[in-house]
């Protein structure tokens, strides 16, 4: 099972939506822009780590400087190609507007004191308990996140075997190049393809006590999926919609901090006329807010 913490309104929004639907085999559920994430720096700490691992894979394999995958970015750079910094270059090369990931957060504890009180309203929310067998199409990728020290060079990578496959077909794809330029387009498409996704998935140590599972979209082909929304802080935060099978929902638990008796009531009442079975039950946390 995995948990995803979010407000009562959040919820109400979805079985509402549900409930408008005709579709009634799946739940839409709002994937956020990874750049709204509440750690601003993850994608430093993802890029830094991949990085990282790459340039120690390719030294281990001996591989000739003039295909490293590790160098292109400073070897780019000192062509004055590019003048950024390399937190501009990456983002202007991989991390745009047109490929940049989307969100979905879970965590694999439940009913655990510090999620209550960072993503579920401050204990007055809920936590819907999904089965892992979403079903995902090949956009959709589902995997733990990977929690790392900012100040290791050396980074273990949990999906090192995904990554290493992504960059053998790379050497393979060289050894068949016949020009530079078909070298240069190789490395383009590899770290295009390898950045934006796995570095997603780490995150500062910091966070490890949130064990977080995250469903990661990849990027969408038309501007036209991408919505946008105001947060409660007043920023703006881009989403997506991601359709997600009803059946995986096997319960939702309302938080400690609640009123049990009256909103388990009201939330059975919207579930039944959803026509939705889902049971629900209240937090064993003894917290709450005075």
């Amino acid at each position: 099972m995995i948990y995803h913490y979010t407000s009562f309104d959040a919820l109400i929004a979805i079985l509402n939506a549900y409930k408008k639907s005709e579709n009634k085999e799946n739940v839409i559920l709002r994937a956020s822009n990874i750049y709204s994430m509440n750690d601003p720096s993850e994608m430093t700490y993802g890029y830094n780590s991949l990085m990282a691992f790459i340039n120690r894979y390719e030294n281990n394999l001996k591989i000739p400087p003039k295909i490293q995958l590790s160098t292109y970015v400073e070897s780019t750079k000192q062509k004055d190609l590019f003048k950024e910094t390399n937190e501009d270059f990456w983002y202007q090369h991989f991390y745009n507007e047109s490929k940049t990931p989307y969100v979905i957060s879970f965590s694999k504890v439940a009913d655990e004191l510090p999620m209550w009180g960072l993503y579920g309203n401050n204990g007055k929310g809920v936590c819907i308990c999904f089965d892992e067998g979403l079903n995902l199409n090949k956009s959709n990728v589902l995997l733990d996140v990977m929690y790392t020290n900012s100040n290791s060079n050396y980074p273990k990578i949990i999906f090192e075997k995904l990554i290493q496959e992504e960059i053998n077909k790379y050497y393979e794809d060289c050894n068949k190049a016949k020009t530079e330029e078909e070298i240069i387009d190789s490395k383009i498409i590899t770290l295009g393809s390898i950045l934006p996704l796995y570095s997603s998935f780490i995150k500062d140590k910091t966070y490890m006590f949130e064990k977080e599972k995250r469903l990661v979209i990849l990027p969408f082909d038309s501007y036209e999926n991408i919505h946008t929304a105001s947060t409660p802080q007043g920023n703006i935060r881009s989403y997506v919609n991601v359709p997600l099978p009803i059946s995986c929902i096997k319960h939702i638990l309302i938080g400690p901090c609640a009123n049990h008796t009256f909103v388990q009531k009201q939330l059975n009442l919207l579930l039944h006329c959803c026509g939705l079975e889902i049971e629900s039950g209240k937090s064993n946390i003894p917290y709450r807010i005075i």
